[in-house]
């Protein structure tokens, strides 16, 4: 799959797994505690490692979500809020992650470099674009 990526050239960035809090998640999919499956950190651990191998035998950037995460030094219980899902913290980690991703292996493609057809509006401009308006 990546290499028809590759061939078509497109750039890939992939993103290896974050971290689950298997107790907390377990009370929300008890299932996957029956199974041993979806939560295990080991299996995600060892899927993020798999993640950032292929990353690297294929010279592609990476973001690995369970060493972002890690470094946080934000409490896991922050970071998802049903042991799985991202809450709006881990979310703003990986996307500060991706931009700093992007703009260092396809500058091209970063936010700051796109030239846009409509302004750009932000929280500090906003209520001055809103007033031009009424």
């Amino acid at each position: 799959m990546i290499n028809l990526f590759l061939q078509k050239k497109i750039k890939l960035i992939i993103i290896a797994p974050g971290l689950h809090y298997a107790a907390k998640a377990y009370k929300f999919y008890p299932i996957d505690l029956e199974n041993k499956t979806g939560t295990d950190p080991d299996t995600l651990l060892k899927y993020a490692g798999v993640a950032v191998k292929v990353a690297k035998e294929f010279d592609l950037p990476c973001s690995n979500m369970s060493q972002i995460m890690t470094d946080s030094g934000i409490s896991i219980d922050e970071l998802v809020i049903d042991g799985i899902h991202y809450t709006g913290k881990n979310y703003k980690l990986l996307f500060d992650n991706l931009m700093e991703t992007i703009k260092t292996n396809c500058p091209e493609y970063h936010p700051d470099n796109i030239k846009t057809k409509f302004p750009i509006v932000t929280e500090d401009n906003v209520a001055e674009r809103l007033a031009k308006i009424e």
